[in-house]
């Protein structure tokens, strides 16, 4: 059968528990102020994002004042040939889809 053997632990060094509880809190203040910093950047992403978006509905928008005022001042034969220019671009587009 199996002996138990009685093993005295040693008693830990007050020093060394000491030092392993102050590096421990430099580490979860280290890592609380990292929290901290990522939630800072998931939030300027965000926002980063959310002005891309806008910025690019803006430019889209201006994209099609200018190319109404320049369809006002056209000829017909002019606008005949963008129409044409639109559908072929249209069916290449298609093609690649």
């Amino acid at each position: 059968m199996y002996t138990q053997h009685n093993y005295k632990t040693p008693k830990p060094d007050p020093k060394r528990i000491i030092k392993k509880a102050i590096h421990n809190s430099i580490c979860c203040k280290h890592s609380h102020n990292l929290e901290i910093r990522l939630k800072q950047t998931h939030q300027a992403l965000g926002n980063a994002r959310k002005e891309i978006e806008k910025l690019g509905s803006e430019l889209a928008g201006a994209y099609m004042k200018i190319d109404s005022i320049e369809m006002l001042g056209k000829k017909e034969e002019q606008l005949k040939h963008d129409i044409r220019v639109l559908v072929r671009r249209r069916a290449l587009l298609l093609k690649n889809v």
